[in-house]
């Protein structure tokens, strides 16, 4: 959710992470950076379980951010509403993921509707095809669309 509508962007950002693997990951030390000068590292332990989702946000009260738990509260890092990209990094450096989006050109980008990647798509390195990513459908508690820390909705 790089740009909200229900609440302002200082307090509704948010992103999320899958783990598609068979056993749970810590996220203790792991970096996070956009294209710019935007990063944070995760500080204590942060578990993703197997299978799980984890998300991420500026702003863990869910009474102003939306309407979204927020398992992670970072600082020192926003999602520009125009384009901007988003890249993980274990502690020895590996980069593990990253995503960007363009401002609309290729990728969807409305206000207050989070992308998300097709549920089908469960290979990382093919999932940078902005044709697998679409608008979230469900609406959240406070009225923007996402589905945090749950299956994404289906791409149509």
């Amino acid at each position: 959710m790089q740009n909200p509508a229900a609440v302002s962007d200082g307090d509704g950002e948010w992103f999320e992470i899958y783990n598609p693997n068979d056993d749970p990951v810590d996220l203790d030390g792991w970096t996070v950076k956009d294209n710019g000068s935007n990063t944070f590292t995760v500080s204590g332990s942060l578990v993703i379980p197997a299978g799980g989702f984890l998300v991420l946000g500026n702003n863990a009260s869910p009474a102003t951010n939306g309407g979204v738990t927020i398992d992670y509260e970072y600082s020192g890092f926003t999602l520009k509403n125009s384009e901007d990209q988003i890249r993980l990094s274990a502690p020895s450096g590996a980069l593990l993921d990253s995503v960007r989006y363009d401002d609309g050109v290729l990728w969807p980008d409305s206000a207050g509707q989070s992308i998300c990647l097709d549920p089908a798509v469960d290979d990382p390195w093919v999932a940078d095809d902005p044709a697998l990513w679409c608008h979230s459908s469900s609406v959240m508690g406070g009225g923007d669309t996402g589905t945090p820390g749950a299956a994404n909705d289906a791409c149509p």
